[in-house]
């Protein structure tokens, strides 16, 4: 079970009266017991917490609740990875600690940070998988990261643009003041675009270097909290390398620094294999991105790995028995003709003699998919 520190929600009552709901009503409808928050340790079950969060702003209408909830945080909620980066010297810093200890805060989400060049990409990945929207954990993770390197490096923190897969909301007043930056919704990832050469920018100049003491301090709690499966591990690994045509049991074993044979003999060990993994993992991917975004379903089989729109549309209707257009459709009440409008593939094959043609698309795609990314990231008008 995922967890998330009961710090998260800190100000989360006194938020909920403001939007004017009852946050003791919300916590036991979700079943959290109110007592709970008032210990910021504790750890409560991450879906939950999801569900709190988009209930709240459902029921208050009150669309951008997790960025109300996210101004009452500061370094200290952080817990304590608070005492190594207040005196870090370098955004870099802050963000390898960030990233290295962020299971000691929650293991609901993943950041990981990709360097193409002259710009640096920072992607927010939430590792539940929900039954419905979880715009408001995205952003409220996503306001975490932004308001710690804001609190140490002030303006020089902040981000060239933040990017969000899901749709905008209709007012984006609070996202203004929340990130400060250009946003861009329905974009390929959901993150932060900086400037590589920024993130070597000081952010403090503490006399007294306490840091080695808390790395040592964060590194024991990190020890006894990191006990991830291998399958989380590979969960996490897909969730990054799939947008980019990176998929496969050799580059996610590359990714994780594992030889293939030892990957496969542990999850082995678990009774499970690569395939399942990664099956899994679209399958969970690719309803968010359905029911949350205007991507057209090309855009989504290369967000998934796959090597066309037909292959994931044939993928599709074998796992849930329509196609994504049919499944997209039922979600916002649209009436489709009978016929469908899935893609179709006039020659099929057997995927063993289809192997070496989608070897060379997935080498095509990934390659085409990371000059788009930065080519959007550079030209696209921001909303914000």
């Amino acid at each position: 079970m995922h967890f998330v520190r009961a710090a998260s929600l800190t100000g989360y009552a006194e938020v909920a009266r403001t939007v004017g709901l009852d946050p003791n009503r919300i916590l036991r409808k979700v079943e959290i017991d109110p007592a709970r928050l008032e210990d910021p340790d504790n750890r409560l079950p991450a879906r939950s917490v999801a569900h709190l969060l988009e209930l709240s702003a459902a029921e208050s209408g009150c669309r951008h609740f997790a960025l109300l909830l996210a101004e009452r945080r500061s370094i200290a909620t952080l817990g304590p990875l608070s005492l190594l980066i207040r005196d870090l010297e370098t955004q870099r810093e802050v963000l390898d600690a960030f990233i290295r200890y962020q299971r000691l805060l929650t293991d609901a989400v993943a950041f990981t940070v990709e360097e193409q060049g002259d710009t640096t990409l920072i992607h927010a990945q939430l590792m539940i998988e929900v039954e419905h929207e979880n715009v408001q954990g995205v952003e409220l993770a996503m306001a975490a990261v932004s308001q710690a390197l804001v609190s140490l490096a002030g303006d020089r923190g902040r981000p060239e643009s933040a990017h969000f897969l899901h749709k905008a909301p209709a007012d984006l007043t609070a996202h203004k003041l929340q990130f400060r930056c250009p946003l861009h919704f329905e974009s390929l990832f959901n993150g932060f675009c900086y400037s590589t050469r920024t993130l070597d920018n000081p952010v403090s100049r503490s006399e007294v270097k306490t840091h080695r003491y808390a790395e040592e301090y964060l590194e024991t709690l990190r020890r006894a909290v990191e006990k991830i499966s291998t399958a989380d591990r590979i969960r996490a690994a897909l969730r990054f390398l799939l947008p980019m045509g990176r998929g496969t049991l050799e580059q996610t074993s590359r990714h994780l620094g594992t030889h293939v044979r030892m990957l496969q003999r542990l999850l082995q060990e678990d009774g499970l294999t690569f395939g399942q993994l990664l099956n899994e993992t679209r399958r969970s991917l690719c309803l968010g991105h359905l029911r949350d975004s205007h991507h057209s379903v090309q855009a989504i089989s290369g967000l998934l790995g796959f090597s066309s729109a037909s292959s994931f549309a044939r993928w599709f209707q074998g796992e849930f028995g329509k196609s994504p257009s049919r499944w997209r459709a039922d979600c916002d009440g649209i009436v489709l003709p009978e016929n469908g409008t899935a893609a179709r593939d006039d020659n099929p094959r057997t995927p063993s003699s289809r192997q070496p043609e989608w070897s060379a698309a997935h080498r095509r795609a990934a390659a085409a998919r990371r000059r788009v990314l930065l080519n959007t990231l550079r030209s696209r008008p921001p909303l914000g």
